[in-house]
């Protein structure tokens, strides 16, 4: 604020100066002063002008003095008026403004030159400031004349190098620097030369300008200005090469969008990778560690020097196998793999650094990507390593892509396989199902238009046989809908096993003799007794290998079921059933076709011997259910053989027979005479591990010379089909000779009328129908030598009378009543006419409703409901319920069988929530509907 006061007033005076000065010199012309005092006015305006303060005073004086000495007396102010004493003033005034004059002169200059000075120290002291490399030099010489202390940090410079040539001080050079933009400041010193350096010691770059100023002394130097534009520098770089990295890549990505070989195309990659990364192998290997080998699949080498040591050891590979197996690494790099143990494998073989990344396929890792140097050791950077990733992952990407297309192409030769076999299917159904359905309608026909009851026996059998057929055309398909929906389950229950293996055989059994076939089931003593498993699709299991066995085994020919332990565990069992045959056999193509829908072993076997081809594939599904396989060996023109192998629990039913007690068994003699050897070696294993003496003979001839040479025999087991001499014949020689003091027992694959009169005729004392389970064999032994009274009796009434070829049921449910709730008439009539013989007195309700109301109204009346499930009004399920909650005894506990067309496994077990006891499919089995009965009403 002063020093603008000071500036103010400065003005001030030199406005007042200049009217007063312009006064002197009008009075000095008014009054006519001599020339000298021009002289003195002079100087005076020049201190007015150049000086406020001085002038106006010098002016005021000598404007006082002069006025004084003029217009005054003499005497007053001044003794005597001298012009000499004039000029002596004048002289003295000038001398003593030129002194004035001198000193103001030299203080101004003194105080330039300390102005000058500080001027100079604070620029210098801002360019020091300044965040950037400053360096001032003599264009000349090359001499430092000033540094700032950014440019000496910068290139590592810890002293003042002031006097010293730059480019000894920054560069360690003996001259100057070939890079130096001097040259160019010279041909145009106004423009200013902008440069990029790279100083390499620090790995650092700068952006340079160098331009000519005034320096502080007025000359003409060279300044450098330096920015340190490494980070900037860097990201252009990183940038460029991501660029590169991306063309690199699109280029990749294109050509493996090709329909070239796979192999080929991952060749090229890897050309393209080595090339563009500088390396001197690349590598893509597999490693199977199952094996512990490696494979290359492809490789490339930047000279041939470096293929030698390709090999395919698995040594390289393991261990970089073994860390991306358990680091789950992105990638890998070694600097030096001689300095790390894991890659020593690699070293051997030549590798100084490496880069691997893993190729994965389907989310495995199925080989390693190795990018290598063999020249020099290398330092991965990150872009290297992105690099190796990438590539991997395309490479996974078109093993994928291979790998979907090979699925794709399988399973469109699936589809049209499986298209064609349900094209065949379909026309194999229509011919199933229209076959039996001409014979019913047909075989109908004929039965309505005769008169003749034989007549109309014959096509009623042949309707009958016609309509069984089709249930099974029907059940087989369900089944498959059931498997296709993942719906069909299992019901385990503990069971004997041979029983189920008696139902089985009297199926089976009934075809082998109508092609005169030799059946036999071999069951191992160490066999358990009884199993839990699903009783019924084990046996549907069997059912349908044994039937085509049968179908497809010669007429004359054979076909064995066998039965046997594979070893006990934790009271589990694993057993093995085998069905052999000597049919038609099958070739190895279609044998692995066997098990899948709607396949048979060549598009004629449906129409040489029907079929739905639905079988085997369904076997499989229940064995896989049972946590079980399924195999087959089979050969043209010499039969085959299915096995399955199934892990069952160990049941406690009871077993079906055992020898009686009462019979010193030891002292028994049996023998059995066949022309079949593996039925003698059978037979005679059961009879001898129940204690008893078994002989075998292989005919009627044989079977003479043992009873003349042997000891007597208490029982003998005959074949009734032997070649020469039958076993109806043998029997009647046996009795010519020996009487009847030995029981024979006659083996038969079936049992007709005719076949048992000439069998009884002849002297034979039992029949015992093939194949021979043990316990049929422990029956026959108790009933024949132990009395009636020692046998064994089944408990369920409907085996036992399977068993022996029963067909009739008289009066066996006399005055049993039976409500049955069937909306359909024709269902009521088929169930009335069924037990028709068995006395059971049949009550019909109309639905469910009606049911309900004459339980109601009389619970005890009815000992047993069948019970329809679709009625209207009230369907079976809830008119169950309804029964069961009735406020009486008897209500509650009445049996309640289910007899409806819902045969699914949720079906029973809604039937059974729903309050039933058990349940019946339809089409009604008579068989199994007596079964039913004789359960309930025992």
């Amino acid at each position: 604020m002063a020093k603008r006061q000071s500036s103010k007033m400065h003005i001030i005076n030199r406005l007042l100066s200049a009217p007063v000065s312009a006064l002197a010199i009008l009075l000095v012309y008014t009054l006519q002063v001599p020339n000298p005092m021009m002289l003195l006015i002079l100087p005076v305006v020049y201190f007015t002008c150049a000086d406020g303060y001085i002038g106006g005073a010098l002016s005021g004086v000598l404007v006082v003095a002069y006025s004084l000495y003029f217009f005054s007396e003499p005497g007053v102010f001044f003794a005597y008026k001298d012009w000499d004493i004039v000029k002596i003033l004048t002289i003295i005034l000038v001398l003593a403004v030129i002194v004035v004059l001198v000193g103001r002169l030299k203080r101004r200059d003194k105080k330039n030159e300390m102005g000058t000075r500080k001027l100079s120290e604070d620029f210098l002291n801002v360019l020091s400031g300044i965040d950037l490399q400053l360096m001032v030099t003599d264009p000349l010489d090359g001499t430092i004349l000033f540094t700032n202390s950014k440019m000496n940090r910068s290139y590592g410079v810890d002293f003042n190098p002031v006097g010293k040539p730059c480019w000894q001080i920054y560069q360690r050079k003996e001259s100057r620097c070939d890079f130096c933009p001097l040259h160019k400041l010279f041909a145009d010193p106004d423009t200013p030369v902008v440069w990029e350096y790279h100083y390499e010691q620090s790995d650092r770059w700068y952006l340079n300008r160098d331009s000519f100023i005034p320096w502080t002394d007025g000359r003409m130097v060279h300044l450098q200005q330096g920015m340190d534009v490494t980070d900037s520098h860097r990201i252009q770089e990183a940038l460029q090469a991501r660029l590169r990295q991306q063309e690199l890549m699109s280029a990749m990505s294109s050509s493996f969008i090709s329909d070239q070989d796979t192999k080929l195309l991952i060749e090229n990659a890897l050309r393209t990778t080595g090339e563009f990364l500088e390396t001197d192998r690349v590598t893509l290997r597999c490693y199977e560690p199952d094996s512990c080998s490696a494979r290359f699949m492809a490789a490339w080498c930047r000279t041939p020097a470096y293929t030698q040591p390709l090999t395919p050891a698995a040594g390289p590979l393991a261990a970089l196998y073994d860390i991306f197996t358990r680091e789950d690494r992105p990638y890998l790099a070694c600097t030096n793999t001689a300095s790390d143990p894991r890659f020593a494998p690699m070293a051997k073989n030549g590798t100084l650094s490496l880069i691997a990344a893993p190729v994965t396929v389907d989310g495995k890792l199925w080989g390693i990507l190795c990018l290598e140097m063999c020249s020099r050791l290398r330092i991965a950077g990150q872009s290297d390593l992105d690099i190796g990733q990438m590539v991997a992952n395309l490479i996974s990407g078109v093993l994928l892509r291979e790998r979907t297309q090979d699925k794709l192409r399988v399973a469109i030769e699936r589809a049209e396989e499986s298209a064609r076999a349900k094209t065949n299917f379909l026309a194999n159904m229509s011919h199933e199902i229209r076959t039996p359905m001409n014979a019913v309608i047909g075989m109908a026909e004929l039965a309505r238009s005769s008169d003749d009851p034989a007549r109309m026996r014959y096509c009623l059998d042949k309707v009958d046989d016609a309509s069984r057929h089709l249930l099974g055309v029907i059940n087989d398909i369900l089944d498959m809908s059931k498997i296709d929906a993942g719906r069909m389950e299992l019901s385990h229950v503990d069971f004997p096993l041979e029983k189920m293996l008696q139902r089985v055989s009297t199926i089976t059994a009934f075809q082998a003799e109508q092609k005169m076939q030799d059946f036999l089931i071999r069951v191992d003593p160490d066999t358990p007794a009884a199993i839990v498993t699903d009783k019924q699709r084990l046996a549907q299991v069997l059912t349908n290998l044994l039937s085509n066995a049968v179908k497809f085994a010669p007429e004359g020919g054979r076909v064995q079921l066998s039965v046997r332990s594979l070893g006990e565990k934790d009271g589990i069992c694993t057993l093995q059933f085998e069905v052999e045959d000597n049919g038609i056999g099958i070739s190895e193509e279609h044998q692995a076709k066997l098990f899948q829908s709607f396949q048979q072993a060549d598009n004629t076997i449906s129409r040489r011997f029907g079929g739905t081809g639905l079988g085997l594939a369904i076997s499989k599904n229940i064995i896989d259910l049972m946590g079980g396989e399924i195999h087959v060996e089979s050969q043209l023109g010499k039969g085959s053989r299915f096995w399955f192998i199934v892990p069952v629990p160990i049941g406690t039913a009871s077993p079906a027979s055992s020898l009686g007690e009462d019979v010193d068994w030891s002292q028994v003699r049996v023998m059995v005479v066949d022309d079949d050897p593996s039925l003698l070696e059978y037979a005679s294993d059961v009879i001898g591990k129940a204690g008893l003496h078994c002989a075998v003979a292989e005919g009627a001839e044989s079977a003479m010379t043992l009873l003349e040479t042997e000891p007597p025999y208490q029982l003998m087991l005959v074949d009734w089909r032997m070649p020469g001499t039958d076993g109806i014949e043998l029997t009647q020689m046996i009795r010519e000779k020996y009487g009847r003091q030995i029981i024979i027992v006659l083996i038969s694959a079936a049992e007709s009328k005719e076949m048992a009169e000439q069998a009884q005729a002849a002297g034979v004392d039992e029949i015992l129908v093939k194949p021979l389970l043990p316990s049929h064999i422990i029956d026959c032994l108790n009933k024949c030598l132990a009395g009636e009274q020692a046998l064994r009796r089944v408990t369920d009434t409907s085996d036992n009378l399977a068993l022996h070829g029963e067909s009739r049921h008289d009066g066996i449910f006399e005055g049993r009543r039976v409500l049955v709730a069937e909306d359909v008439d024709i269902n009521w009539e088929i169930v009335a006419a069924m037990l028709a013989d068995t006395g059971i007195q049949l009550e019909n309700a109309g639905d469910g409703l009606q049911a309900v109301e004459l339980v109601r109204a009389d619970p005890g009346r009815y000992e047993l409901i069948l019970m329809d499930i679709h009625m209207p009004h009230m369907d079976g399920y809830q008119a169950a319920k309804t029964i069961r909650s009735i406020e009486d005894e008897r209500a509650r506990r009445i049996p309640i069988i289910a007899m409806t067309a819902n045969v699914f496994k949720e079906d029973v077990d809604r039937c059974l929530r729903s309050g039933m006891n058990d349940h019946m499919g339809k089409p009604i089995d008579s068989k199994e509907l007596v079964a039913k009965l004789c359960r309930f009403l025992r």
